[in-house]
This record gives structure tokens, C-alpha cells and sequence, in this order.
């Protein structure tokens, strides 16, 4: 694992999910017997789990940008409600106290005892950074540089100090595309995995401390896909603190705006949704988060949720101003304002 042998410059509160899987994934899911001409490699979790196949109770999204400390706290936090991981009754909503107790022996203990007490302990997760191979996709080059975002540099650079990352010389044939790539298929996978396991199949978002995770396409795509799929959701995020401080930006979440670490990726995910219906989607996506039903409604409440659906029905109002004035027609039976009632009617069981 992770320490002084692998990742000796590793430091829970710099080291992002990038540099982790730079630093340590690849080197110790390379292959290191002489299976493979030029080595190659596998996935990580492959490695850790002797080639055995192991059927996941959850799907982990998160940004490779945010810190590596972050998600592994809120995977934990999660199943530390054990078997109500993904029922009504989960309790967890922040993960800062996880956080607290992964830096310390005594802390990560703790964390032990408490999963094996409630069941969870050999839960199996499905996170892309282990269990893709990244000698089959990534690991001999970097992502396309962002001109909106320089200081991105494509994960090129270590997250605290600049320091230019070795691209991996496993010699392995990298498959970006086609029925070999596993890279872009996230979301078949999810439904296949759901249906193989009814009710027991969940999704886990992982907020970064940066919200992050609201900006990357492929994150934006998951949520989506498990909403539509009904796949039970669970978000955590490191603190209240944090979500209020971007509100705000939540309610501007547009998938045509989010980033992807190489345009052929932004491009399948907006021809998958098509061009011409981001704007719908950006709906469904708000009603995935701010809906009776959605990802915030044990975070938002009162005043909150009342400042959250002005914000909404007046971007809603705008939008419908522009299709009109472009002489497009109003869709029989639907009206912002008609949209707007769903969100209404979640501050009316707010007040009581």
C-alpha cells in the first residue's frame, strides 16, 4: 500500500487522488512477473484481490484532483452506517470526523472496528483510479492541457510541488476506444451492475473540498445515469461549511461547462446527451439534487431551500425567454413555473 517504500513524499493533506495513483496505483499494479514482454500491468484491484473477480455493493465518484485523504474518508463514512449505507435511515452526511481519525493510528482502528461490528467490512467498492487498468489507458501519457484552467496542466504536476510526474514505460498497447476501452463505459456498467444485484447495487458521490465534482463531465454523467437507473444514491461531503459556501454554484451546474481530462470524452458524453438538450438535461440534473428526492434533501432546508428555488425558477424563466424570442415553441403541458412547483412543494414540507 501506501508508505514509505511506495509514496515516501505522501501527505494526507496535499497529496491529491492524481498524484496517488501516479505515485503509487501504477507502479504497484505493474506486473513484475515476466507475464507480460515489456512488464504491462493490471488493475490494482486485481492485483490486491489475486486476479479473483469481486462483484462491487457500490460505485465511488470522485475527482482525481481532489485529495486522496477525501475520498478515502467519505468511502468509509459511508458504510460506517453499515447495512443502511444506501437505505432512508443513513446518517452520515459530512465526513470531517472521518478525516480526523484517519490521521492516526488509534483513529484508523476505530474505523476497523466500527466496519467489522456493523458488517461492512469487506464491502467491495468499484473506484476508477484502482480498478481500471491504468497500463491499458493512461499510464504513458497525460490529459490535454486546459486553457481555461492553466494551472491544471493535464495532472502533469504534483499537486504540492510542481514536480513534473515520470509517464509509465510499461510498454503495454493502450486501448482509448472500441469494445476493449474501460474507460467509457461507466455508466453500462453501473446499470449491469444493478441489475445483477437489485436493491443491494449502490452509487456513493464523494464531494472534494473544492465541489469539484460538479464540474467534471464524466461525474455529471454518473449522477445522471443512476438517477435515471433509480440505483440508490448516497452523498457526502467534508462539511456543512463547505456546501454553503457553494450553493450557489450548484444551482449554475451546466454540463456543456463541465471539464473532461481529454476532449474525445467531453465529446461522447454531449453527443450522448445530444447538444441541443443540454439545457433539459441541466433540468433533470437540478431536480437529481435539489429535488423532494434528491441528493441535497438532508442538507437543504427553510430559508436555504427558498434562496436555492428563486435562484432555479428565474434561470428557468431566462432560459425559456431566449427559446421563445429564438421562435421556439413551448412544450405542451410544460412551463418554468410548472417545473418550479416541484421545488415549491419541497418548502412547503420543509415549513410543515
Amino acid at each position: 500500500g501506501i508508505g514509505p517504500k511506495v509514496m515516501p513524499c505522501f501527505d494526507p493533506k496535499t497529496s491529491t487522488t492524481n498524484d496517488v495513483v501516479r505515485l503509487a496505483v501504477i507502479p504497484l499494479s505493474r506486473n513484475r512477473d515476466g507475464s507480460e514482454p515489456l512488464g504491462g500491468g493490471r488493475a490494482l484491484a486485481s492485483v490486491w484481490n489475486k486476479d479473483q473477480a469481486v462483484r462491487p455493493t457500490c460505485m465511488v465518484t470522485h475527482t482525481w484532483s481532489g485529495l486522496f485523504w477525501h475520498l478515502v474518508a467519505g468511502v468509509f463514512s459511508i458504510f460506517l452506517d453499515g447495512p443502511h449505507a444506501f437505505g432512508a435511515s443513513a446518517s452520515t452526511r459530512f465526513y470531517g470526523q472521518t478525516m480526523e481519525w484517519l490521521l492516526s493510528a488509534e483513529g484508523c482502528q476505530k474505523i476497523r472496528d466500527r466496519l467489522r461490528a456493523n458488517g461492512s467490512f469487506m464491502n467491495a467498492v468499484w473506484i476508477c483510479a484502482l480498478s481500471v487498468n491504468q497500463h491499458q489507458s493512461i499510464c504513458g501519457a497525460f490529459g490535454e492541457p486546459d486553457p481555461m484552467h492553466p494551472e491544471d496542466f493535464g495532472g502533469r504536476l504534483r499537486a504540492a510541488t510542481g514536480e513534473a510526474f515520470h509517464a509509465c514505460n510499461c510498454g503495454m498497447g493502450k486501448v482509448s476506444d472500441g469494445p476493449l476501452c474501460e474507460m467509457d463505459k461507466f455508466d453500462s456498467m453501473m446499470v449491469e451492475l444493478a441489475k445483477g444485484q437489485p436493491g443491494k447495487f449502490g452509487h456513493a458521490i464523494v464531494v472534494d473540498g473544492s465541489f469539484q465534482v460538479f464540474g467534471r463531465i464524466w461525474c455529471i454523467a454518473e449522477i445522471a445515469q443512476s438517477g435515471v437507473s433509480e440505483i440508490p444514491q448516497r452523498i457526502v461531503m467534508p462539511s456543512q461549511h463547505a456546501l454553503d459556501a457553494h450553493m450557489e454554484m450548484l444551482t449554475k451546474v451546466d454540463v456543456a461547462r463541465c471539464r473532461a481530462s481529454v476532449a474525445r470524452d467531453y465529446d461522447l458524453i454531449m453527443d450522448k446527451i445530444g447538444r441541443d438538450n443540454a439545457e433539459a438535461f441541466n433540468r433533470k440534473l437540478q431536480r437529481l439534487i435539489f429535488g423532494l428526492d434528491g441528493l441535497l434533501k438532508a442538507f437543504v432546508h427553510g430559508q436555504q431551500r427558498v434562496a436555492v428555488i428563486v435562484r432555479l425558477l428565474r434561470a428557468a424563466q431566462r432560459h425559456e425567454k431566449r427559446r421563445l424570442g429564438r421562435g421556439g415553441e413551448r412544450p405542451a403541458g410544460m412551463h418554468w413555473r410548472h417545473w418550479g412547483s416541484l421545488f415549491v412543494r419541497g418548502v412547503a414540507l420543509d415549513f410543515g
